[in-house]
């Protein structure tokens, strides 16, 4: 099987390639064969071959023989993933920290495969990266800064792997370089910003006035309601405070702010507040999400407030008609005008 595989151009004739790649793979579930390949010396063309089949082998002995290869070798980039979960999944939980120490203390491991074995890693335990994690995020800033706007997916997924550890964390010394981000405004993609301020949140609960002042200033509704529904990932004194200040709401973003402020028994209460004074329509109370979160752990009296405020609301087709109405009404006018 590895003489087709030498003999075959994995670009040009990529079925008989992926065919035989198959085919390794079936013999390789076989414990006897798979036993068979973790005691024979390989030269690095074909170990590389069979690790790159390896991945797909549920098998502990097929993270071994894994475990060993990395020791030596280097899979293609889009391998490694796969490639570290597979030891991750296999490997005791008593073992895996020398496992991860071993790899990441690879001199050979560049910081882009780091990063890599990261990602595949931490899905497992998070802790086993509470000492490497942080200084690997400052290497990926370093690397990759806010200030890089090109539209490549390597900077993009090492910039996002670093925001992430930025907050899951907890790194302060992180926080300027967080907030660089957002000091681009839109030369930065909505979904990369709102994972900035998810993780400014996890530093500390107190950056809600951030995601505030986006929610008072920019001038994109899809991007504040992404922000407003990042900001209801953290439920407490400060989203509520924060969105206990806006007074103009804009009908888009009126349902994620309620639904940010439904998590918590006072955020329930500023949203009445909030629908009484006329800042919130009372038929955001209604819209689904919204109304399960309001009635979660509601108070008889917060229960009671909600059936008040929605008791006389139309029913929707009837308020969608008078919406149109007033849309045809106005063309009229217009056509008249002309």
């Amino acid at each position: 099987m590895l003489g087709v595989l030498h003999k075959t151009d994995a670009t040009y004739d990529n079925h008989l390639f992926y065919t035989g790649r198959l085919a390794m793979r079936n013999l390789l579930r076989n414990d006897n064969v798979l036993k068979e390949a973790l005691t024979k010396q390989w030269d690095e063309t074909d170990a590389g071959l069979i690790a790159g089949v390896m991945v797909d082998v549920n098998s502990p002995d097929a993270a071994v023989y894994l475990v060993n290869f990395m020791k030596k070798y280097k899979l293609p980039d889009d391998r490694v993933p796969q490639a570290y979960q597979k030891i991750a999944q296999y490997t005791p939980a008593n073992k895996l920290q020398s496992v991860v120490d071993e790899a990441f203390g690879n001199p050979d491991a560049s910081l882009e495969q780091k990063a890599l074995m990261y990602r595949a890693f931490q899905q497992y335990d998070k802790k086993l990266f509470t000492k490497i994690a942080p200084q690997l995020a400052a290497d990926l800033f370093k690397k990759y800064p806010a200030t890089d706007l090109r539209d490549d997916d390597v900077k993009y997924n090492n910039q996002t792997t670093a925001i992430a550890i930025a907050g899951d964390y907890k790194v302060k010394s992180l926080i300027p370089d967080l907030k660089s981000f957002l000091n681009q405004g839109h030369k930065i993609g909505q979904n990369l910003r709102s994972n900035v301020l998810r993780a400014l949140m996890k530093i500390d609960p107190a950056n809600a006035s951030i995601g505030g002042e986006i929610l008072k200033n920019d001038s994109v509704i899809d991007f504040r309601i992404r922000i407003a529904t990042a900001m209801g990932e953290f439920p407490g004194k400060q989203v509520n405070t924060v969105l206990n200040g806006l007074t103009s709401i804009p009908l888009g973003l009126q349902e994620p702010v309620v639904i940010a402020l439904a998590g918590s028994p006072d955020g329930k209460d500023i949203i009445f507040d909030k629908v009484k004074k006329g800042q919130i329509m009372a038929r955001m109370l209604l819209q689904p999400r919204a109304q399960e979160l309001i009635l979660l752990n509601a108070s008889k009296k917060q229960q009671q407030e909600l059936t008040v405020l929605t008791a006389d609301l139309p029913p929707v087709s009837a308020e969608k008609q008078q919406v149109i109405d007033k849309r045809l009404a106005s063309f009229d006018a217009l056509d008249k005008r002309n």
